[in-house]
């Protein structure tokens, strides 16, 4: 009787454990020496499998976080750290190492209830799959009851064997035991266990929901932070556009007061000048403003000078008034206004224009002259832009550039200077075609030129010129990267028709010949010397 009761007792102190769902953490094993990543993956799956079907666990969590380290295996408080990710009662993690025929296994179970490592041991199996597949039920078992698969079935049998059903004794109907098989079992000593046990998890329980709080609130502190930094950020970039926008503001009256006071100031002097009460007809040493000072004021009279007149037969005159005559105001008129020498001027007219320029006489007993510029204006620059064709041999340019004219004389003899690109289609060698993927290609060289060039001026917009200049272009580079040059030289004709003062239309010819040392192996048909005729047209710019 006594045996039922202790038997009873165990029942009630097992049972409420029964329906609990205990939860183990499955870590991803480290790879140690030898262990190749799907190795370890395969083994990890086993493991989760053999897992599953223990009634010990209602669940198995596996997370993707390792051990940092084999050093892990043997620290609560990180095998802790694993437990509390997966939020399980227990973890097992470990680490596999492997040579071509074994696997060694090292595991570790921690209760996390406890807060205790319950054990860790070392395994090795054959590395074949079958070897692996046949053993993990063994590894796991062990690791987690500390009982091999063979042991827990002889203990299942022992057990069993203990119980005795004696149904044919009228004084105890019911089971026999063995007076001793309980002897050692204290009810209050298991009930305490399972408190604490339960105390611990409640324990756990509320520090995991202190922590996810905790982690909560720093959370929302730092969106709080986030927050408020960027409505600062956006407060100092709205007053910045504020000072800016103020500083404009400041700026523009600024400017708007002193445009103001200079008008101001500009008014009081225009009226101070026109002023009519200002004015005063009395005598020439009064203090006031006379008549041959206004009549100067406002026509900006300015004496004849000598060298303005031209004078007929190349002579030269001396007689010059020292005080210019503007006879009686009130209505006395010079005799001659035409006469230069008398300088004289109506009082309302306004300053006469220097006469135009004719080309200069020499002076002396000689009444022969020598024309040395056209009597139109002479442009200081010319740019003349142009477009063309040359030939060399066999091969046919399109020729585009441009050149400056620059006068060195005003007898028409001028400085001219010029780059152009003389384009060329080749065919390729058909050789050479499956490596260059085209039959054909352009090539371009740049000629440089300069020389003297002579324009014939003339009054009909028409000018003809002619000239001579050198010509250089550099047109192959070998292997070494040294380049070959070609020189010559050509004489050049050509016409100038003026559009406006400005703009005008040019066309040229020119004719020369050049040498190079290396022309007869950029094309067959080709010579190293030879002519370079050349016909172009576009456009001149004077300045």
């Amino acid at each position: 009787m006594q045996s039922a009761t202790r038997l009873v007792i165990l029942a009630a102190l097992v049972a409420p454990n029964l329906g609990m769902a205990d939860t183990v953490v499955l870590s991803p094993l480290l790879a140690k020496s030898g262990a190749k990543e799907q190795q370890v993956s395969n083994v990890t799956s086993l493991i989760s499998s053999e897992l599953d079907f223990m009634p010990e666990f209602d669940e198995v969590v596996e997370i993707t976080k390792a051990p940092s380290s084999t050093s892990c295996l043997g620290s609560t408080s990180c095998l802790r750290t694993l437990a509390n990710t997966g939020g399980g009662d227990a973890i097992v993690a470990g680490s596999l190492s492997a040579t071509s025929t074994q696997f060694t296994i090292d595991l570790v179970f921690y209760d996390n209830s406890s807060g205790k490592i319950v054990r860790r041991k070392t395994f090795s199996l054959a590395s074949d799959p079958e070897s692996v597949a046949d053993g993990m039920n063994d590894v796991v078992t062990e690791i987690v009851t500390g009982r091999t698969r063979s042991q827990a079935k002889a203990e299942d049998k022992a057990v069993g064997d203990d119980f005795e059903f004696d149904l044919g004794d009228d004084e105890d109907d019911g089971f026999a035991f063995e007076e001793d098989e309980f002897d050692d079992f204290d009810p209050e000593e298991e009930l305490r266990r399972a408190q604490e046990a339960e105390k611990r998890r409640a324990e756990e329980a509320k520090r995991q929901t202190a922590l996810r709080r905790e982690e909560e609130r720093r959370r929302l502190e730092e969106e709080r932070r986030r927050e408020a930094a960027e409505e600062a950020r956006q407060q100092a970039e709205a007053d910045a556009r504020a000072r800016a926008e103020e500083e404009a503001r400041r700026r523009a009256d600024e400017q708007r007061r002193r445009e103001e006071a200079k008008q101001a100031e500009y008014d009081r002097n225009t009226e101070a000048v026109f002023d009519p009460s200002a004015i005063s007809f009395g005598k020439p040493d009064d203090d006031d403003i006379t008549l041959e000072a206004l009549d100067s004021a406002i026509n900006f009279k300015a004496p004849v000078y000598e060298e303005d007149v031209h004078i007929e037969g190349g002579g030269r005159s001396d007689d010059w008034d020292s005080e210019p005559d503007y006879g009686d105001f009130y209505g006395d008129e010079p005799d001659d206004l035409d006469d230069l020498d008398s300088g004289d001027l109506d009082a309302g007219s306004s300053r006469p224009s220097r006469p135009t320029k004719t080309p200069k006489e020499r002076t002396g007993g000689s009444n022969s002259s020598q024309r040395i510029a056209p009597d139109t204006d002479v442009p200081a620059v010319q740019i003349t832009l142009r477009a063309g064709y040359a030939k060399y041999y066999v091969l046919d340019f399109i020729t585009y550039g441009g050149e400056v004219t620059i006068p060195v004389s005003d007898t028409g003899l001028n400085l001219v200077a010029g780059v152009e690109a003389y384009s060329t289609q080749r065919e390729i060698p058909e050789e050479l075609w499956p490596v260059l993927g085209r039959v054909a290609e352009w090539n371009t060289i740049f000629p440089l030129s300069g020389g003297l060039q002579y324009k014939f001026w003339s009054d009909g917009g028409v000018t003809p010129y002619v000239g001579a200049d050198v010509i250089a272009a550099q047109y192959f580079v070998n292997e070494q990267n040294q380049p070959s040059w070609s020189l010559g030289a050509r004489g050049r004709a050509g016409l100038d028709i003026a559009i406006t003062e400005q703009v005008g239309i040019n066309m040229n010819a020119s004719f020369g010949a050049w040498q190079g040392a290396d022309w007869v192996i950029i094309e067959e048909g080709m010579g190293n010397s030879g002519t370079l005729p050349q016909i172009s047209a576009g456009t001149v710019f004077s300045f």
